[in-house]
């Protein structure tokens, strides 16, 4: 594999297991989730999706396997971003509170009712099957600190190379 795609799709409801939902491209990343997608979601939106074999398989892999999935409710996912920007916009620089506003914008514009995080790529590239889930997990408990902790919280996520300042595809991502 060459590369690594995040995407973000806009759906007419939610996804289930072998069932045909409507799907469109709304946003695109590469190598790591963009943290202000990540911001949008919360643990709860975690859905693990078998992934098949065989020719009729719309997810190849390892019989058996799960990769996670994140969908939400577009309107939770506004909700969710107003929460963190106004728990965070102190901490935030100048160039960061505008991105965090246009991303928060875009992703309220969608008409989707359901925005849906594909990690399906991402998932590929782990070591093991519940690496990535973990990493979810670990994530969204560190964004649990944010209402309490926020400069403490940026402070940890810049650490970790989760918030990478300033940097519009790290933060973003691209194609939208």
């Amino acid at each position: 594999m060459l590369g690594t795609r995040l995407i973000l799709l806009a759906m007419d409801d939610f996804p289930e297991a072998n069932t045909d939902t409507q799907a469109e491209v709304v946003a695109v990343a590469n190598h790591q989730i963009p943290v202000m997608w990540l911001l949008a979601f919360t643990q709860v939106d975690i859905r693990c999706f078998p992934v098949g074999e065989g020719d009729d398989a719309i997810i190849k892999g390892h019989a058996g396997s799960e990769y996670p999935l994140l969908v939400a409710k577009r309107e939770s996912l506004v909700a969710n971003l107003g929460i963190v920007f106004e728990q965070m916009e102190s901490s935030l620089s100048e160039i960061d509170r505008a991105l965090f506003k246009e991303w928060s914008a875009f992703v309220e514009q969608q008409t989707a009712s359901v925005l849906a995080l594909d990690t399906y790529e991402l998932w590929l590239t782990k070591p093991e099957e519940g690496a990535l889930l973990a990493e979810l997990n670990q994530v969204f408990s560190l964004f649990e600190t944010i209402a309490t902790h926020s400069s403490e919280a940026l402070e940890q996520m810049k650490k970790t190379g989760l918030w990478q300042s300033e940097n519009r595809i790290a933060l973003a991502g691209y194609g939208w």
